[in-house]
């Protein structure tokens, strides 16, 4: 088993003095089974386009660390979650941001794929993997007695987007709740619009019918 993948850190790697390793480096879900997984030999190359991206190319499983992931050869096209990815820098200036391609390839030069034709970690589960990923790595920042943290960041993204145009965001907002389709996602569209504004869903709704109405009204 081959793994061909690009990894986007959150600076330029330092090629003279930042080392990458792995260590346990990969978990994956099949048929609801964890299956950690590293390889004995590994290769990576920093892209000159982007020095924050490693292209990183692992040959060889190691199954005697791992001896589930022998399983992976024939179960690879099954995976349904990316658990884990630990890529060791020894320096806690650079760190992971991001996966943007996650290959597995048989020894035979077999891409594993779907039924469907696709890749077996696809965009769906590596938008997944980095949602959660972000989300860990933010609960677990220092935030104590800094100036900044999530609430003043998210404040000033607030005011820069009401500095512009409102023009649309009824239309966007409305448009979310239609695409929830069920009961359980149109409660969470509800919980966040309340969260940012303050008010909520139904009666901002009521607020738009009875204001736009009364203008209307007057207008004649």
């Amino acid at each position: 088993m081959i793994l061909k993948a690009k990894f986007r850190f959150n600076r330029p790697i330092d090629t003279s003095k930042d080392f990458i390793s792995t260590k346990d480096a990969f978990t994956v879900t099949i048929f609801g089974k964890e299956y950690s997984f590293d390889f004995l030999n590994y290769y990576g190359n920093v892209k000159k386009e982007d020095p924050a991206i490693l292209e990183y190319e692992g040959t060889d499983l190691d199954t005697d660390a791992f001896p589930d992931s022998a399983e992976l050869v024939r179960y690879a096209e099954y995976i349904d979650t990316l658990n884990e990815c630990s890529l060791d820098t020894g320096d806690n200036t650079l760190y992971l941001l991001e996966v943007l391609e996650f290959t597995l390839i048989r020894n035979d030069g077999s891409v594993c794929l779907r039924d469907d034709g696709s890749v077996c970690i696809g965009a769906e589960i590596l938008e997944d993997f980095n949602f959660r990923h972000m989300l860990k790595m933010a609960d677990e920042l220092p935030q104590e007695g800094l100036s900044v943290d999530g609430d003043t960041i998210l404040k000033d993204q607030l005011d820069e987007l009401f500095d512009e145009d409102y023009t649309g965001i009824y239309a966007e907002i409305i448009g979310i709740w239609k695409e929830a389709r069920t009961d359980r996602e149109k409660t969470f569209v509800k919980k966040m619009f309340e969260t940012f504004t303050g008010i909520s869903l139904k009666d901002y709704l009521e607020k738009c019918i009875t204001t736009i109405a009364e203008e209307k009204h007057n207008e004649r």
